[in-house]
């Protein structure tokens, strides 16, 4: 009978390690993707900052160069909220931009008037598609701060990507 019981117990205690690891796994993975979201919006906030800058030294088109400050504006706003959302939850980040961004810039920095135009508005729909899915999904799936984070960048995107749809629908007309 004391078999039985200890038998139980260990058991009971297995059950109860093992289901107490799992929540902690489950932690560690929700700490790490909201971490990876964070990252990912602050590098790819510094590289939307730069491509604001570089509009507005590359584009003769006013309405661009408009565009340029906007994200300029708007992507410094929202990499300083996300720093120091990562700052408060200790989640290391970089800065800068990745790789990709980095070769976009270059590529763009290659260009002038209305092939930077075209380039760049496109680079720009491209862009913030894929973000506006990203934080979508963590608006949904993030813990708290991330997810609020996230709800309240959406708007700003949704509106950087219909200018930069509007751009390229309209053309943009250059004074090359």
């Amino acid at each position: 009978m004391k078999s039985s019981i200890i038998s139980i117990w260990v058991l009971v205690i297995s059950i109860g390690i093992g289901a107490f690891t799992n929540a902690q796994d489950r932690n560690a993975n929700d700490e790490n993707v909201d971490g990876n979201f964070l990252n990912e919006v602050i590098q790819a906030n510094s590289a939307e900052v730069r491509l604001g800058q570089l509009a507005r030294q590359k584009s003769n088109n006013s309405e661009v160069r408009t565009f340029g400050s906007m994200l300029e504006d708007d992507h410094s706003a929202a990499n300083k909220a996300a720093q120091k959302l990562a700052q408060s939850s200790n989640i290391a980040v970089s800065v800068n931009p990745n790789n990709e961004q980095d070769n976009t810039y270059d590529r763009l920095s290659q260009l002038s008037g209305s092939q930077f135009d075209a380039e760049f508005t496109a680079v720009m729909i491209k862009d913030h598609r894929q973000n506006i899915e990203k934080f979508e999904i963590q608006a949904v799936h993030g813990d708290d701060a991330t997810s609020q984070y996230a709800r309240q960048f959406l708007p700003v995107l949704h509106h950087h990507l219909e200018i930069a749809e509007h751009l390229q629908d309209n053309k943009t007309k250059s004074t090359d």
